[in-house]
């Protein structure tokens, strides 16, 4: 456990397919126990088992490509600038380097467009309609050319996808919660907000995080710098060591074969908790923005884990509520409705 935890400090998920739509299909190796490492096999051995695609020269260049932007495209960008961006845990990634990155790879471009517009239309809900469909025109393109570049991932666009894989992440999540989107479970459903992750763990387990933050939005760890104040009442160390010591118990007590590990996850979870808010001892005064640190948790969850949220087992959702604390504390607005609603479906209100 804690090798499997050290192997974990190397990762990242700085947040951003779409709910409603189509899911971008990635390659997907298969998995074998353990976390992504910080460094990853060459991607000429590590991908030998991926199907090749045939792709145009254009389609592979994305700088050769032109882009005609309109009015409502520029509006979208300039808001992303100037309010967008200040809402993620590294400003100086999301609001200088991702926006240069830009450039040179239109994918990335455009769903910045479409984060940004799924944002205005929750600011601006006369034209919600307007935006909402903007929001997805530019990343149904995006996910198109997102889908067909992850299988050609080398060390000159790993940076490019790494974000891109983010950003359709971020912008699932923006998407206001209904039946059918993929943040709530309901019956006869696959509960698909893990699925998102594949194309993330896929870049970082293909390349290593030291290849994808040597270029342009490096260096690795982020730093959480963000303007903007947190929420009141969320800020500071608060006294989590011994509710998640009786959570243990709880767990302890009733684990069954049947169950996934749960002690494992438990023992993530701590970490988490410790990485955002320190101890009793050593508290921590800045507890938010901390997206690396609390999306780490994710990566501990298996297949088995995802069926047993499908089937409401209740050990299973009394983790997520408490996950739930964690992601309170992202101040992105990306994450407003997994932290206040969609990850605890089912849940009792007092979990959240």
């Amino acid at each position: 456990m804690a090798a499997k935890l050290a192997r974990s400090e190397g990762l990242s998920f700085d947040t951003a397919s779409d709910a409603g739509t189509k899911t971008a299909v990635v390659p997907i190796r298969p998995r074998q126990r353990g976390r992504p490492l910080a460094s990853a096999p060459d991607p000429g051995t590590g991908t030998q088992a991926l199907v090749p695609i045939t792709m145009d020269r254009q389609l592979s260049s994305p700088s050769q490509q032109s882009l005609s932007l309109n009015v409502d495209d520029l509006r979208l960008y300039h808001h992303y600038i100037t309010v967008t961006s200040l809402t993620f845990g590294d400003d100086a990634m999301w609001h200088d380097k991702i926006p240069l990155l830009a450039f040179d790879n239109q994918f990335i471009l455009r769903l910045m467009l479409a984060v940004s517009a799924l944002h205005l239309a929750r600011l601006q809900a006369l034209e919600a309609t307007k935006y909402e469909k903007l929001a997805e025109h530019h990343h149904s393109k995006a996910l198109s050319h997102v889908t067909n570049l992850l299988p050609q991932i080398n060390h000159q666009n790993c940076s490019a996808l790494y974000i891109a894989t983010v950003l359709i992440c971020n912008y699932a999540f923006a998407k206001p919660p209904k039946k059918g989107h993929l943040l709530v479970p309901f019956d006869g459903t696959e509960t698909a907000w893990w699925n998102l992750f594949r194309g993330v763990r896929f870049v970082i387990e293909t390349m290593g995080l030291t290849a994808i933050f040597s270029g342009p939005i490096g260096p690795f760890p982020p730093k959480a710098s963000s303007a903007i104040p947190p929420p009141v009442g969320r800020a500071g160390y608060i006294a989590w060591e011994k509710p998640l010591a009786d959570l243990r118990t709880m767990i302890h007590d009733s684990q069954t074969p049947r169950l996934p590990d749960l002690l494992e996850l438990y023992e993530a979870l701590v970490c988490c908790f410790s990485g955002v808010f320190g101890t009793a001892h050593e508290p921590q005064n800045v507890t938010h923005g901390k997206t690396h640190i609390v999306m780490r948790w994710v990566w501990f969850l298996e297949d088995d884990f995802t069926k047993q949220v499908e089937k409401l087992n209740p050990q299973v959702l009394v983790l997520l509520a408490y996950f739930s604390v964690l992601v309170q504390t992202l101040e992105c607005f990306c994450m407003d409705y997994l932290a206040t609603g969609s990850v605890g479906t089912g849940l009792p209100k007092w979990f959240i």
